[in-house]
């Protein structure tokens, strides 16, 4: 029974493989133009041929358009999740980039961790094994590589906040640079939208995770027992953006619990 079904998905692996090659980006391609067509692929059982756009989109998506970053680790890596549900090879090919992300995350110096651990993160994230990206930052911190620590960490807090461990972010969070760097980001996308530059899609993640970003520093200090930084960053956040539900959230937070979405 075993034999028969490693045949079976690796006939299934050879002959998607072959199919597949019968796609090719076109010249001047637009990511989310081959993202939409992947999704409609699926829809018509063209299977292997979405596959090859995924896999297309996550590795190139980027290098035509930046500003696609928070769809590639989410929207995309949804539906690639749903095209493994009804064929084997998508979750084949899934776990190859997800191991092949935890490989560089470990070879990578300094800085340069920041886009292969995130791609772990995400993958490890749309698959229900988030334990797993806490495993490659301890390992991460293991290598006593500072700039590398303090990188990785930016894709780490929400998923160390998430597995409630909130010791080992207290021994790497700065409340007031952290807190600058998420409202620079926020300020930054909320102008690249009024701009025409971003999706209005993108307008509810932008504010979700700065939400979040500011409520994990917040209960972070109150976790660990630095009540009077929680309160002076719990004020610096109220003035910063004056929003009802945003608000609510940092009053949550600071009592040392998340809010419930």
């Amino acid at each position: 029974m075993r034999l028969t079904l490693v045949v079976g998905i690796y006939l299934m692996l050879v002959t998607g493989t072959a199919r597949a090659q019968d796609w090719t980006p076109p010249e001047n391609p637009d990511p989310q133009e081959i993202l939409r067509e992947a999704k409609e692929d699926k829809k018509q059982r063209r299977y292997d041929i979405a596959l090859a756009k995924y896999v297309w989109f996550h590795h190139h998506a980027l290098e035509y358009r930046e500003s696609l970053s928070g769809v590639r680790l989410s929207y995309a890596l949804s539906d690639w999740h749903d095209l493994a549900d009804v064929y084997q090879p998508a979750m084949v090919e899934l776990e190859q980039v997800r191991l092949a992300a935890h490989d560089r995350a470990l070879e990578s110096k300094g800085r340069k961790v920041f886009q292969p651990f995130h791609d772990y993160s995400g993958i490890s994230r749309e698959l229900g094994l988030d334990s797993d990206t806490k495993l490659l930052f301890h390992k991460i911190e293991e290598q006593q590589d500072e700039d590398k620590i303090s990188t990785a960490l930016i894709v780490a807090k929400d998923v160390r906040a998430k597995l409630n461990d909130y010791e080992t972010l207290g021994r790497h969070i700065d409340p007031e640079e952290d807190f600058d760097k998420a409202w620079d980001n926020f300020r930054m996308h909320n102008r690249m939208l009024k701009e025409g530059k971003l999706n209005a899609s993108i307008k509810d993640f932008a504010e979700r995770k700065f939400k979040d970003e500011s409520a994990v520093l917040i209960i972070t200090l109150v976790k660990n027992d630095r009540q009077e930084e929680a309160n002076k960053l719990y004020e610096t956040a109220k003035r910063a953006w004056d929003d009802p539900t945003y608000h609510s959230i940092l009053d949550k937070a600071l009592t040392g619990e998340k809010s419930k979405r």
